[in-house]
């Protein structure tokens, strides 16, 4: 994932391209209307010379002779208007256009980001992704039960792996539609090839599909990060912001990390913040929520336990199975 600076400078970029963009298409449609209505050009002239004299009124203080140059102003704005018109130009033909009214291409509005900067934010995010391509083969369009078989019997629950898989999936599904962020938390418990980070994908590509920011990471190099930006490096505070500020935060393979008291204050404060901000978060782990207590701390697994649904996978490695389906095709 990239710093936030760095998204920040594309994005700014992205708006000065558009800005240039729009006036370049203006001045290709003055020339038209210029080509087509020569009345349409002295008029603009006549504006601009009254404009200018109503400024120099004002100046000296002859109210009254503002007054007429507005008047006179306003009505060759309106012939102007009708000389477009009879011209066969739709109206605003020649005003400046926005790719986003509401901030005029800036990303600002009343000195807030624009709801169109969060757009760009997410569709950079999911460009510039590690599990950008991942996406497009592990969503619920290619999801398949077929690897769930029904008599593979979960002794801890007496249901089969399919019954589990269809639970978690419903829920995924229920998660998704519609997303709100800080509806709700999945805690994904199971051991590795049981289907958890296919699930957390087919969930990931429906949350950008419908324009919310996602961050996607492995608890290692969510540790790492944060990790780097509390000793000091650049970018520490806007990086921290995107991960903190996000709509969804998907955290996979916790327990995998390697594990000390800052990786266990730092979870916390991840999942505490988070919780604050009122956004989503789902966390896939391999550890029991006895083992989470035991790795993590007790106000940890607390957490999971309060504002998390916990749903527990169940299955053979079907990773192994694909690989082994795999092999059967090439023979």
């Amino acid at each position: 994932m990239q710093s936030s600076n760095s998204l920040h400078s594309q994005i700014l970029a992205i708006y000065e391209d558009r800005r240039r963009r729009q006036q370049d298409a203006l001045l290709e449609r003055m020339e038209e209307i210029y080509a087509k209505c020569p009345a349409y050009k002295e008029l603009e002239d006549a504006i601009k010379d009254t404009f200018a004299d109503r400024s120099i009124a004002l100046i000296h203080g002859d109210e009254t002779k503002a007054q007429l140059l507005k008047r006179r102003e306003d009505d060759l704005i309106e012939q102007k208007q009708l000389v477009l018109s009879f011209g066969g130009f739709p109206e605003c033909y020649d005003k400046l256009r926005y790719d986003c009214e509401l901030c005029k291409d800036t990303g600002f509005v009343n000195g807030k980001r624009c709801s169109c900067y969060r757009q760009l934010m997410t569709r950079l995010l999911y460009e510039t992704s590690e599990i950008k391509e991942l996406l497009e083969k592990e969503n619920f369009d290619t999801f398949s039960f077929e690897y769930f078989d029904k008599e593979t019997i979960d002794p801890n629950t007496g249901k089969s792996a399919y019954e589990i898989m269809k639970y978690n999936y419903d829920i995924a599904k229920e998660f998704v539609t519609p997303f709100v962020p800080g509806k709700s938390n999945l805690l994904f418990i199971g051991a590795a090839g049981t289907g958890k980070t296919f699930l957390s994908n087919c969930i990931a590509r429906e949350v950008i599909a419908a324009g919310h920011s996602v961050v996607y990471l492995s608890a290692a190099t969510l540790f790492d990060r944060l990790a780097q930006m509390t000793f000091g490096k650049s970018g520490e505070s806007e990086e921290k912001a995107v991960i903190m500020d996000c709509d969804l935060l998907i955290i996979d393979d916790l327990g995998t990390e390697f594990n000390n008291s800052f990786v266990s204050s730092q979870l916390f404060y991840c999942i505490n913040e988070r919780k604050l901000k009122n956004r989503s978060t789902i966390i896939s782990t391999n550890l029991d929520l006895e083992k989470l207590k035991e790795n993590y701390s007790e106000r940890v697994s607390s957490r999971f336990i309060e504002n998390y649904r916990i749903c527990r996978f169940f299955n053979t490695d079907i990773r192994r199975k694909k690989r082994r389906e795999g092999a059967g095709r090439k023979e």
